[in-house]
């Protein structure tokens, strides 16, 4: 099972076109929200990531959860939630991507920095974690 961890930023097609013009397996999509700036801009990434879930259920198949981020500025909390969750995806035996494309740079920091650190301490699961851009 392929898991895809894809933090909704406000560029739809980082999260998504790279998936399916490489024709990658998608079995289940994390879309990691957070409210970021004005009303405006977080009423479009909300609609962005319903656009999401429908196209990754349409193009791919995929199964979609949305995850909140509380605060997309604090490292601390990004990197904490970041590693429960792919440890939680590693231990039900999914392989893990992370798109680190979107969203403030914190965030995709903390996630990247958490996936590389899990790389590192499950050394037998080093190759079923990927981050890309």
């Amino acid at each position: 099972m392929n898991t895809h961890i894809v933090p909704v930023g406000f560029d739809y097609d980082r999260l998504i076109a790279p998936l399916v013009r490489d024709r990658l397996d998608v079995d289940r999509v994390i879309l990691l929200e957070g409210a970021v700036g004005s009303e405006a801009n977080v009423e479009y990434s909300q609609r962005l990531t319903e656009k999401l879930e429908t196209d990754f259920s349409n193009l791919l198949g995929a199964e979609t959860e949305r995850v909140g981020i509380t605060d997309v500025y604090d490292y601390d909390a990004a990197f904490e939630q970041a590693y429960r969750l792919i440890n939680t995806e590693l231990d039900v035996g999914a392989d893990i991507w992370v798109n680190v494309s979107a969203m403030p740079r914190t965030v995709s920091f903390a996630y990247a920095t958490a996936a590389h650190s899990i790389m590192v301490e499950r050394e037998e699961d080093r190759d079923r974690i990927r981050t890309y851009y």
